[in-house]
């Protein structure tokens, strides 16, 4: 179980660098959650401050299922948007389309 664990940690830091690493945290002043979802499948999730927002990006086998998506003040999820099947060269241009923010310089 444990090696699970750590592999599912060592994806979800993959997903992080496909999307451009510590300089998409520091261009957008993002706080990056690293885990897995309640399926066990490897899950980033991007707590974007500025805009009140989080950017969850999800491993499903060799795709990625996108959401995009604020907390209530009651503590509820509201999806504002959410795609299924994105490749690793869309994740950016899907993040930056959605934030409003920018990745890179």
């Amino acid at each position: 179980m444990e090696n699970k664990n750590a592999y599912r940690k060592m994806q979800s830091e993959t997903i992080l660098a496909q999307m451009g690493g510590r300089r998409l945290l520091l261009m957008t002043g993002a706080e990056a959650n690293i885990g897995q979802d309640k399926d066990g499948r490897a899950e980033l999730t991007l707590a974007l401050r500025s805009i009140r927002k989080a950017f969850r990006v999800t491993l499903r086998n060799d795709l990625y299922d996108i959401e995009f998506f604020r907390v209530s003040r009651t503590g509820e999820k509201i999806i504002l948007n959410s795609v299924e099947g994105v490749y690793a060269d869309n994740l950016v241009e899907i993040f930056e389309r959605w934030s409003g923010l920018r990745a890179s310089l």
